[in-house]
């Protein structure tokens, strides 16, 4: 235990915390909670379900910035993570670091659409044009 009074350790991550700080309950339950999706994104299966959680919005969500240019063009997440997470271990593929690229950009994000890229990989395939 801390000599200070004033000072306490997350039970989480076991970072020394000000007394102030666990005091509202709501800024330790949001300390917790990054935390924990941190962690959760170093596994496998937490990051594949962040990554569908993205993808989803991209496509389902009118409020999410980047919609018009895909839910707004009618293009659809035709997998859930568990059969990515499949796909992906039964092919070797470990996409953290990667980004998500669609083969085919008028098709919607299916198993048979989707490489993972790295990020230069994925900019020569693009190749910007200034207009």
């Amino acid at each position: 235990m801390p000599a200070n009074n004033n000072q306490r350790y997350c039970k989480l991550c076991g970072k020394r915390v000000r007394a102030k700080y666990l005091a509202n309950y709501r800024r330790l339950d949001r300390h917790r909670k990054t935390q924990r999706q941190k962690e959760c994104r170093k596994t496998l299966s937490g990051y594949v379900f962040h990554l569908i959680g993205g993808i989803k919005a991209r496509c389902t969500n009118p409020r999410e910035k980047s919609y018009p240019r895909y839910g707004g063009r009618n293009i659809k997440l035709c997998f859930n993570a568990g059969e990515l997470l499949d796909w992906l271990k039964k092919y070797g593929v470990d996409p953290r670091g990667l980004e998500t690229h669609r083969i085919d950009n008028d098709r919607d994000y299916s198993l048979d659409n989707i490489e993972f890229l790295t990020k230069n990989e994925h900019l020569e395939k693009h190749k910007f044009r200034k207009k």
